[in-house]
């Protein structure tokens, strides 16, 4: 932190008009931010607007204090599409009409830095990750002594005279999609009572999920134990989950479920435990009560464990694996697989 960025004063509290931009897409990410953004949102008296990936504004509207969300459309990087275009021209036209007296930018990338200088804001804040620092008249210097990526986007708060202590933010669900997911349960055979465990077998990366044949030993174990079993997927990735229920003993003791994030939500707060790869789902879970025991390969947990402070178990198999990027890995990836079946039962027990 230099001289200047020390004697500069904390944007003040009483600004009527203040945005917030997180239009990152990756839901992981997205929760990670939740604790910063429910800061921001705390310390201005009227609120911010939220400006975010569009397959988060139901999470986003569930942030107390936050005042309007903003969709922002994305798609894949190979995959432009006219929808994308339009969100973006959209942008572009309606954020000098809002007249913002201060704009954040949390995890900013190239994209941002266009909607930075089109806010024409006094204050544009983001952090040293940022692209194109040059748009923003202020940045503020990540910590170089933790690891933690909600720690450096935490570190933004430095503007409002916060520090960048990482306080877990819980969400809950809506009473409309509670009672959906209740409807969903009894006629998947589960009632008020029973015991559920939710798995969630897949993740962003091939090289971050779980053999399958193991994930089909622990459901059939769970069932043993009296649990009914729950597996979560987009439906794009149903395949994979009627691949592991071929592979069990007691498929009829499981189900399929994939449905809304709100109703993913409700899924959590009524389930006895989630065992999953490191993914959104696993970090969307950690903003309920619900005991995680999640699984970790190459990536480090130092930097991506979800933000909770108890009822979380990390199994990692990483030990001697020399794998820099775990998106190109070539090794058979034996982070994951280092994980037992052993291990993971174990790591269960006190919950099941």
């Amino acid at each position: 932190m230099t001289k200047q960025q020390k004697k500069t004063k904390p944007v003040p509290s009483n600004l009527k008009r203040v945005a917030v931009f997180m239009i990152d897409l990756h839901m992981g990410d997205f929760i990670l931010s939740l604790p910063t953004i429910s800061e921001l949102a705390n310390h201005f008296e009227n609120g911010v607007d939220l400006y975010v990936a569009k397959q988060h504004v139901p999470l986003a509207e569930l942030i107390p204090n936050i005042g309007r969300v903003f969709p922002y459309q994305h798609t894949r990087k190979d995959r432009k599409s006219i929808k994308q275009l339009f969100s973006f021209l959209g942008m572009i036209i309606q954020l000098p009409l809002r007249f913002y007296q201060a704009a954040f930018f949390i995890r900013p990338r190239i994209t941002d830095s266009t909607f930075a200088v089109l806010t024409f804001a006094p204050r544009r804040i983001s952090t040293s990750s940022a692209r194109r620092q040059s748009v923003y008249n202020r940045v503020i210097e990540e910590p170089t002594n933790k690891r933690h990526e909600a720690a450096k986007m935490a570190a933004i708060l430095e503007a409002i005279g916060h520090d960048a202590e990482i306080r877990p933010v819980k969400l809950h669900a809506p009473e409309a999609d509670r009672k959906f997911m209740e409807t969903t349960l009894h006629a998947n055979g589960v009632e008020p009572g029973d015991k559920l465990a939710v798995i969630h077998a897949s993740s962003g990366l091939p090289q971050k999920c779980w053999p399958r044949d193991r994930f089909a030993f622990v459901a059939d174990a769970l069932i043993e134990c009296d649990m009914k079993v729950c597996f979560i997927a987009a439906p794009h990735e149903k395949e994979l989950v009627d691949d592991i229920r071929g592979q069990m003993q007691h498929p009829e003791g499981s189900f399929f479920f994939a449905n809304k994030l709100t109703v993913l939500l409700a899924l959590f707060e009524r389930a006895t435990l989630l065992f999953s790869n490191e993914s959104g789902p696993t970090h969307l879970a950690a903003t309920t009560d619900l005991p995680i025991v999640t699984i970790f390969g190459a990536t480090d947990p130092d930097s991506w464990k979800p933000v909770r402070g108890e009822n979380l178990t990390l199994l990692s198999g990483k030990g001697g694996c020399q794998c820099d990027d775990v998106r190109y890995c070539d090794l058979d990836w034996p982070c994951i697989k280092g994980v037992s079946v052993e291990a993971a039962l174990k790591a269960l027990e006190d919950h099941v």
